[in-house]
């Protein structure tokens, strides 16, 4: 069982053996002389317990007494060793070899006592790896183990990232990928250091590093110092540039003798020629050598290939070679062959072209048509500036790009062009457009007309500006056609014998014309009207059907000078028509068929939101009859008798349900306040009048209650 830290624990004999506790006991008397130390009983009894185990296997006396003293025991008896030389520790649990160097996995524990220094199986001290006992039976620890710190006589637990330590934040070694740096243990080393493996420490870089991987790796600088190959230098070697941005010096690229970047070389080695910030073995097409064969230098614009600045021997394709130069453009009389990128002749009589057989303009003489030069243009073309132009759609032949002189079947000819068909008033003959007669706009030859033009009528293949004697025309005919009367007729206006207008001698017409409405019977005889009508129905002076003179308003069959003073309104929108209409329904006074001025007797005039007046029996919501006409009510008044909200008797809300309380709550949170106050003023009545009472020199009971009496009433 584990006692507190600094008392040993009191064992219990396991040897069941009455010789082996003899015997033990008798070790315990020799060492005492031998120590010179003179330890109380139970003290004895405890070096008597550090001379055998505490839970060892039975050993039994005989194998004790038989076996000899290891020859590292410094004290023996009775061949029982109870003390080591030095570097060795007491394992008294083994009898073959008592004195061992290293202590066994189950005794993981160095016990120094005064005598001897033995292997112990309990950890007394909790992480003390060497305890020490006194003579007065006090433990200390010597050393802890790995993990643990000496903290006075115990040990206390090192961090969790420590291997060893001396205190709380002083690591003396780490834990596997853990660094020490400072008495701690980091997972990675602050700039300036580096994770030694060896050391299992931050080590420190070399003075010029900003950072490193390694004593002799750099991997960033001081300042003023650039990485070149994990060292920190004060400038960058031959053949390499800073690179921008990084304070790292890079090898140029290969066979670069110096550079400012990674494909900006300034110089090359010897037998390398310097081209584009590059070193090369040759010049690559489209430069040449210099003179000293140091660099490469370019050719002339568009030049693929040249042996010196002013001598090209190929061009770039956009670039044709004329002699020894390269051009965007090949001379006149020669194009740009895209095969070898060279200046070739054009034909005979081009004078400029774009390749053998596409002439782009011609020599003095010739026509340019469809890349060839010709001494005339062919059919359906004609020749503009030197140039073949072709005639307009189903243009056969032409003079100019408006002037067709030949159509294509089906493409009648007129004023110079091809049309689909043959504009009104022409017909087509032999694919060309020609006039009909005048006045014709449809017709099929010269002599014959079918449809005449707006305004004309026509008449036997004519157009006329009137129809002849004895013809009229049918209305709603299409197109105006002259027709001719019946035979009986010398002139009608229908076909009909009935339609006469005018008969041949010696006939006379029977029926007035024109016709009246309704017709007269077979025997009447036309008759005078009424002196007041224009025309008439009937003798009589309500059977006007126009009017003429000063009673020239025509009212219900009368002519009269005016209209009737109530519900009508003169109309003179047509002054040869003048006519009494009627107001609109309820009006008595108007002076349009959509507005009133005033209404008929039970009737109140309306002003609409467009301000047209009409007349109502009763005036809609939210307005009341006010001297005939409808005024507004206040302000969310459905029904009232006035303008005043004091008039209003429906509101809105009322009237579609949806009020509150809130009116009902006013009004009775308005009387009950009403109420209070006069409750109040009658209070301060009374005691206005009881205080003047007894100030004054009656007694308190010759207060005139009559007064209060009468407060009282007006209350009331």
């Amino acid at each position: 069982m584990t006692q507190p830290p600094g008392r040993r624990p009191r064992w219990q004999p396991g040897i069941p053996s009455l010789l082996l506790a003899t015997l033990l006991a008798v070790a315990a008397l020799v060492l005492a002389p031998v120590s010179g130390l003179h330890l109380p009983s139970p003290i004895a009894r405890d070096r008597a317990a550090l001379a055998r185990p505490a839970r060892p296997p039975a050993v039994g006396a005989d194998e004790i007494a038989a076996a000899a003293c290891d020859t590292n025991c410094t004290m023996c008896s009775s061949n029982v060793c109870s003390a080591c030389q030095a570097g060795y520790y007491l394992h008294h649990h083994d009898p073959a070899t008592p004195c061992v160097t290293h202590c066994p996995a189950e005794y993981p524990v160095i016990l120094i006592s005064p005598t001897s220094r033995m292997c112990w199986h309990e950890e007394q001290i909790p992480g003390c790896a060497v305890m020490e006992v006194d003579e007065g039976d006090v433990y200390r620890c010597q050393e802890c183990k790995p993990g643990w710190w000496p903290s006075g006589a115990t040990c206390a637990t090192c961090p969790v990232t420590c291997g060893t330590c001396t205190g709380n934040d002083a690591c003396t070694s780490c834990l596997n990928g853990y660094y020490l740096h400072g008495g701690s243990c980091v997972a990675s080393c602050p700039d300036g250091k580096f994770a030694d493996d060896s050391s299992g420490a931050c080590t420190p870089c070399q003075a010029t590093c900003a950072t490193c991987g390694a004593a002799t790796s750099c991997t960033s600088c001081q300042p003023g110092r650039f990485l070149y190959k994990g060292a920190c230098v004060s400038s960058c070697p031959p053949a390499t540039y800073l690179q921008a941005g990084t304070g790292t010096c890079v090898d140029c690229s290969t066979n670069c003798l110096d550079c400012t970047g990674a494909t900006a070389c300034t110089s090359c080695l010897q037998g390398y020629l310097l081209h584009e910030g590059s070193c090369v073995g040759s010049c690559p097409d489209g430069t040449f050598e210099n003179d000293t064969s140091t660099a490469c230098i370019a050719c002339e614009a568009g030049c693929a290939a040249c042996s010196s600045a002013a001598f090209c021997t190929s061009c770039n394709d956009g670039f044709f070679l004329d002699g020894h130069s390269c051009g965007a453009a090949c001379p006149e009389g020669t194009f740009g062959n895209v095969t070898d990128n060279t200046c070739a002749a054009c034909g005979e009589r081009c004078l400029a072209c774009t390749g053998a057989t596409a002439c782009t303009a011609c020599k003095s003489g010739y026509l340019l048509h469809e890349g060839a030069c010709v001494a005339a243009c062919p059919a359906g073309f004609f020749p503009r500036q030197g140039v073949c132009v072709v005639c307009g759609d189903h243009c056969l032949a032409c003079t100019s790009a408006t002037e067709c002189t030949a159509c294509s079947p089906g493409s009648p000819l007129h004023n110079g062009a091809c049309l689909p068909a043959c504009d009104s008033g022409f017909f087509d003959k032999d694919n060309v457009c020609t006039a009909c007669l005048p006045g014709c706009d449809v017709c099929t030859n010269a002599s014959t007309c079918d449809r005449c033009s707006a305004g004309l009528f026509h008449y036997q293949n004519q157009c006329l500006e009137a129809c002849p004697s004895g013809t009229f025309v049918e209305e709603d005919s299409a197109p105006d056609a002259c027709q001719d009367c019946h035979p009986l007729c010398q002139e009608c206006a229908g076909p009909g014998a009935d339609a006469c207008t005018a008969c041949e001698a010696p006939l006379t017409i029977r029926q007035p014309v024109p016709p009246v409405s309704p017709p007269l019977a077979a025997d009447r005889r036309c008759e005078p009207c009424d002196a007041s009508c224009y025309t008439c129905s009937g003798a009589a002076s309500d059977e006007c059907l126009s009017c003429a003179g000063a009673k020239d308003i025509l009212h219900q069959g009368s002519c009269l000078a005016e209209c009737p003073g109530a519900g009508f309104w003169l109309d003179e929108s047509d002054p040869a028509a003048r006519g009494c209409r009627p107001c609109l329904a309820g009006c008595d006074v108007c002076d349009s068929d959509d507005s009133c001025s005033a209404c008929k007797a039970g009737m109140v005039l309306l002003r609409s939101e467009a301000g047209a007046l009409s007349c109502v029996s009763a005036c809609p919501a939210g307005l009341f009859a006010q001297l005939g006409e409808c005024a507004e009510c206040a302000e969310d008044c459905h029904t009232c008798t006035g303008p005043e909200p004091a008039d209003c008797q429906v509101t809105w809300c009322q009237a579609d349900g949806t009020c509150t309380n809130n009116r009902a709550l006013a009004i009775g949170l308005g009387v009950g306040l009403g109420l209070l106050v006069l409750l109040l003023a009658v209070a301060a009545v009374v005691f206005v009048i009881v205080r003047r009472r007894r100030t004054s020199k009656s007694g308190p009971g010759d207060i005139d209650m009559s007064t209060f009496g009468n407060i009282i009433d007006h209350s009331d």
